[in-house]
């Protein structure tokens, strides 16, 4: 994890901080979630995306439906907001936009979520989770909270990109136009996509 200061040029980094965790992240739990989040909807999204998201870890599915792929991207976010939860230094995200996911069940405004199939063990388990302050070098106040944040996680067969930005916004990379990738975007704009057209990524 890391806050990095962005100017008109040149990036600049300050603050840095770095956090390994000891527990495989899809079992570290967080405590500030309530119960009735936890076994209510927060729950109810995970029966919904579980029967895609079991077969796109194994690599064994073929399309995926639009709808699916909106409960699929609201499922990502939430994962990454949990993320952030364990490590506030690096959280990118203001707490009124935990309301937009609760009330809304979708991606936060200004997120980008894209699918790329993998292959191999180095991020078949494994979540990275960046928090940037992004603004001019020489007018940003560098105690502000992080106003963007890029999460990947690896799960298996696949790993969702996610990038956002909660104030001034940069230009997000367009995954889905770099062939080597095969990425599929996620959101915004969910669509049915065919998986299995895609070649694992090393």
């Amino acid at each position: 994890t890391a806050v990095i200061v962005l100017g008109d040029s040149e990036p600049s980094a300050t603050s840095l901080t770095h956090r390994e965790m000891r527990e495989q992240f899809n079992a570290a739990t967080v405590s500030r979630v309530c119960r009735s989040c936890n076994q209510g909807w927060m729950n109810d999204l995970e029966t919904v995306v579980r029967p895609v998201l079991t077969p796109l870890i194994d690599g064994l599915i073929g399309e995926v439906d639009g709808e699916v792929v909106q409960d699929l991207a609201a499922w990502i976010m939430k994962t990454c907001l949990m993320a952030e939860l364990t490590h506030p230094e690096s959280a990118g995200t203001p707490p009124e936009f935990y309301r937009w996911l609760y009330e809304t069940r979708t991606p936060l405004p200004h997120t980008r979520i894209w699918a790329v199939p993998i292959e191999g063990p180095e991020w078949s388990l494994r979540m990275q989770h960046v928090g940037i302050l992004y603004g001019d070098a020489a007018t940003t106040d560098t105690g502000q909270p992080c106003n963007v944040h890029s999460t990947t996680i690896g799960l298996g067969g696949v790993a969702f990109c996610v990038m956002g930005a909660t104030g001034p916004r940069p230009e997000f990379p367009p995954l889905e136009d770099i062939p080597p990738l095969q990425a599929v975007r996620l959101w915004p704009d969910p669509a049915s996509f065919d998986w299995a057209r895609n070649d694992p990524l090393d």
